[in-house]
């Protein structure tokens, strides 16, 4: 941690003072955010005609190998996916489509809304009526199921599929670099571009920054009051997934996001204003940013007594580097310029790039099973955690295994934790109000009591 106060010295009990009044204040950079979000979703539709490559892929691992096809602009689950969130009818519609074209409804439920849009002749519908089609696509194979509908979606537009696996081990790093060096090769004949490696050498630099500067920000959440709440930087990790990490204005967005959640911590500033308890809300966190979504009601409902969702294990590991100390707390490590280190060429740029995501990327390698309760242990502690909120998505194989057993771990320890079953975007698999029910319940276990409901 490179930051020049004590963090410890600013994290407490968030039960010391209940009820107190915190101040509150506007995140001055959400402007920018927001104003980078538009301008992806312009570059997408005008990417053609302004002679850029437009490229399909779901994650957004690894991207810095883009970089050196020169301009390019990507699809990632396309651009009127919020739309279709905040519209629990057409999220619905776009669902059944793809569950009548003999997809199961245990199928991803993001993608399969994805996937339902194409179906419906509207994924890749300009405003202006023309059809813009992906060039090829480029696949981090992270995860099973994204990876056969990214595999579906090429096939739909005909156009060239190549997949990169994500080890989730750290010994795995020269596998990982084979892979690159051969997307590489295979990018550069498809498009018959001429890879540049000046370009792959500062989009490396600034992954490695934006996923730093973004740990960096969630460190700063372990203070109380607790600087922003999971809603908002939610938002920020929807900007990482569309933008992509490795331009250099994501990057320095993140820096100032991170300067200035630092500013809030100095001054007291808090997210909500009050923090009687201090949540994880683990699992998937698309239903945080789109204000149709049943469950956005889950998040806002804590407000009522004074709790706040500060974030989670996954959602800070999702786009966060860290380094795993011995007792499994988690650190954010320095950037590469930080670190001295300078990249001459192709090779020590993937290198630096793999290294990146097989020895700072605790959350990939949560995807085997066994670390994940011992993770979600030592975060509670780091983060200084009252209650655990855990998701049952039967749609999402990868996050859900193992929610039971931490739930038990985390009551074994003394930690309350409640699990709820709901889709992270099917909103038929949302019972709203036996979950806020449960809810309910559970704050109230937790010796808190609801004040009069916050405006919608």
């Amino acid at each position: 941690m490179t930051t020049t106060f004590d963090m410890q010295a600013l994290a407490t009990s968030s039960f010391v003072e209940k009820n107190r009044q915190y101040k509150v204040k506007p995140l001055e950079c959400w402007a920018k955010m927001k104003e980078l979000r538009r301008d992806q979703v312009k570059q997408l539709w005008n990417a053609k005609k302004e002679g850029r490559i437009l490229v399909l892929g779901l994650v957004d691992q690894c991207n810095s190998v883009l970089r050196g096809l020169g301009p390019i602009s990507t699809f990632t689950f396309g651009p009127y996916f919020g739309k279709i969130m905040d519209n629990t009818e057409l999220a619905t519609q776009c669902a059944e489509a793809t569950e009548s074209r003999g997809f199961g409804p245990d199928t991803c439920a993001t993608l399969r809304i994805q996937l339902g849009s194409i179906f419906l002749g509207f994924h890749n519908k300009a405003r202006d009526g023309s059809l813009v089609i992906p060039d090829f696509c480029l696949e981090m194979h992270q995860c099973d199921a994204q990876s056969k509908i990214a595999r579906e979606i090429s096939e739909w537009y005909g156009i060239p599929f190549f997949a990169i696996e994500i080890p989730p081990f750290p010994r795995a790093k020269d596998y990982l670099v084979d892979q690159l060096n051969n997307s590489i090769e295979w990018m550069s004949k498809v498009t018959g571009k001429t890879y540049d490696d000046e370009q792959l050498i500062d989009g490396v630099y600034s992954e490695w920054r934006t996923r730093v500067y973004y740990a960096r920000t969630c460190e700063l959440m372990q203070t109380v009051p607790a600087p922003l709440d999971q809603r908002m930087l939610a938002s920020f990790n929807i900007l990482l997934q569309v933008r992509k990490m490795c331009y250099p204005e994501v990057a320095a967005l993140l820096k100032e996001l991170y300067e200035e959640t630092k500013e809030r911590v100095r001054e007291g500033i808090s997210a909500l204003g009050v923090e009687n308890a201090r949540l994880f809300h683990e699992g998937l966190f698309q239903q945080y940013v789109y204000k149709g979504w049943p469950q956005g009601g889950l998040a806002r409902s804590v407000v009522d007594y004074g709790a706040i969702f500060v974030g989670s294990r996954i959602q800070f590991g999702l786009h966060g580097a860290w380094k795993v100390r011995e007792d499994g707390t988690w650190e954010a490590p320095q950037t590469l310029e930080e670190r001295g280190i300078t990249i001459h060429n192709r090779e020590e740029a993937l290198n630096s790039l793999a290294e990146l995501y097989t020895d700072y990327s605790p959350h990939m390698q949560c995807w085997a099973l066994a670390p994940r309760v011992t993770f979600q242990l030592a975060a509670v502690k780091q983060w200084h955690i009252d209650g655990v909120v855990l998701n049952l998505d039967r749609t999402c194989h990868g996050n859900t295994p193992v929610m039971l057993e931490a739930r038990q771990a985390l009551q074994k320890a003394g930690i309350p934790a409640m699990v709820y079953e709901a889709s992270s975007a099917d909103p038929r698999e949302f019972d709203r109000v036996k979950t806020m029910d449960a809810l309910d319940a559970f704050l109230e276990s937790m010796g808190l009591h609801k004040k009069a409901p916050t405006k919608p």
